[in-house]
């Protein structure tokens, strides 16, 4: 409710006037009555109303004297006048005093009220519209931070000193944060939360640009990497928080964009330090190598798989991934290796496209760190390794085994089916050996036939960027029907020949 103040030297309209008119009906608080302004002027004091209706002339300090103090202490105080003198010069005195009605006496309950009923709605109104401003300046000049520092908005046309930006002769760092997890917005201002909690960024500028939380401070390199450490032992519990850090070298106000794509850059280096980690910019400059830079063959590796001796494996996966880790290699190129790897990995065990696969593929796509993938590709080869260890101590079918060895010699040949192998192989009855097949190894020997069909041309896309589609084709025996092929493989896969190319050369492969 708006607080009144009632001031009037003739005490029957004084007491007339509180007593009819319905101040709680028009969202108002009658706070006192006077009888002269020296009077009205100490209860001002007291309460501070937001409305004064007042008299003109009274004894000792009149309604314009009134006005004129209060005017100058309380600017905010409005005023409604009550007079006798219907004259021009003092209605115009009183608005330059802030008077909104000059009410002529003798004044009824109902002018007062349609008055104060007006001048609350304006004072309403005038609220709201201050409060949307308050809203809106601190997220308009956050966007407009959020520009300069992306390197979308020039400094010169930003107002530095609206902004609260540093003058360009203090030295300062960009501190750019980054969730290990799934990144979501509220996370992220929880984070933002405990930065500006516990690190106390440059007169408090902390913001979150994109999927990072950003803040300046001019703090030095190893008291801020302290003050982070914190952050992470304090809050190292929450999986949800962990996250890793940035920190730009030094410079001046005018370079923050490019200290800014420096960070951003930078943390990319986070899939080789691992999650929380802190990089200094200044500290870490290391050279991306193309991994086709490699000499790793993995024949050897896939040998010790069917082998089952996994105490090499283990060896073999350290040094690959130890050699990777240590020449940073680009990361796509490494993520692009990584399911190359685990797809061949799976194309060991008989039924190689499968559910299992497809999972395992999508799964490892999503890591993003070199630790995570290690860890994940080492799982997956144990487990087929053991797969192989269980099935050598299994006395094997050797006439099934002659069926798998006949079927990989000879995938180019389009007519190839178990009545072939059976008939002119075998010299047995074809139903006999279908039979045969499928109580050995789980599946009809058609389904076989085209999974492997399948796995062949995945290996040979993977391996050579220059052989064409329709030689793929042939050389899985689908010669004669290349748009077959094409069907068949994305039945299979969930994508065309050419879409998984591109797939697996930009990293992106999602089965």
């Amino acid at each position: 409710m708006y607080k009144i103040l009632l001031v009037d030297d003739e005490i029957n309209i004084l007491e007339g006037i509180s007593e009819l008119v319905d101040w709680e009906k028009c969202d108002t608080e009658l706070i006192g009555k006077a009888s002269n302004g020296i009077m009205a002027l100490d209860l001002i004091k007291e309460q501070v109303p937001d409305i004064i209706i007042t008299d003109i002339r009274m004894p000792g300090m009149d309604g314009m004297e009134l006005m004129e103090k209060v005017h100058d202490q309380y600017p905010q105080i409005q005023f409604v006048i009550l007079s006798g003198y219907n004259e021009f010069e003092y209605a115009k005195t009183a608005m330059k005093f802030g008077a909104k009605h000059y009410l002529l006496k003798p004044s009824n309950e109902h002018k007062i009220f349609a008055a104060l009923e007006e001048l609350i709605e304006e004072r309403n109104e005038k609220e709201k519209r201050e409060q949307t401003i308050r809203r809106i300046i601190p997220k308009a000049k956050e966007q407009l931070l959020r520009d300069f520092i992306m390197g979308k908005e020039e400094k010169a046309n930003i107002d530095s000193i609206l902004l609260e930006l540093p003058s360009n002769k203090i030295d300062i760092r960009l501190v750019m944060l980054m969730l290990d997890g799934q990144s979501n917005y509220e996370k992220l201002q929880e984070l933002k939360v405990l930065v500006d909690k516990h690190i106390h960024p440059l007169k408090g500028f902390c913001t979150v640009v994109a999927k990072y939380i950003v803040f300046l401070t001019d703090q030095p390199l190893d008291c801020l990497k302290g003050k982070i450490a914190e952050l992470h032992q304090s809050y190292g519990e929450d999986d949800s928080l962990s996250f890793s850090t940035c920190i730009s070298r030094s410079g001046t106000i005018d370079s923050i964009p490019w200290l800014y794509k420096e960070a951003e850059q930078c943390l990319e280096y986070r899939f080789y330090f691992g999650k929380g980690s802190v990089i200094a910019s200044d500290e870490k400059k290391k050279k991306n190598k193309h991994l086709k830079e490699l000499a790793f063959e993995h024949q050897s590796f896939f040998q010790m798989i069917k082998q089952g001796k996994d105490k090499d494996v283990q060896v073999y996966l350290r040094q690959f991934f130890n050699k990777v880790r240590s020449q940073f290699y680009d990361k796509d190129m490494v993520k692009a290796e990584c399911l190359g790897l685990l797809f061949i990995l799976h194309r060991q065990l008989n039924k190689r496209i499968s559910h299992q696969l497809n999972k395992s593929l999508a799964h490892l796509n999503q890591l993003t760190t070199l630790d995570d993938m290690e860890a994940f590709i080492m799982k997956e080869s144990l487990d087929i390794t053991k797969y192989f260890q269980a099935k050598r101590k299994k006395p094997s079918n050797v006439i099934i085994d002659r069926v798998e060895d006949y079927v990989e010699s000879n995938l180019d040949d389009e007519s190839l089916s178990i009545s072939k192998i059976a008939n002119e192989v075998f010299f047995i009855n074809p139903d006999y050996l279908g039979k045969l097949f499928k109580r050995e190894t789980g599946q009809k020997f058609s389904i076989y036939l085209i999974e492997k069909r399948v796995e062949k041309a995945m290996e040979l896309i993977q391996k050579s960027d220059e052989m064409k589609i329709q030689a793929i084709a042939k050389n899985v025996g689908f010669g004669k029907n290349p748009g077959y092929f094409g069907q068949v493989f994305k039945k299979y896969t969930g994508y065309t020949p050419t879409e998984f190319k591109t797939s697996i050369s930009d990293g992106s492969l999602q089965l």
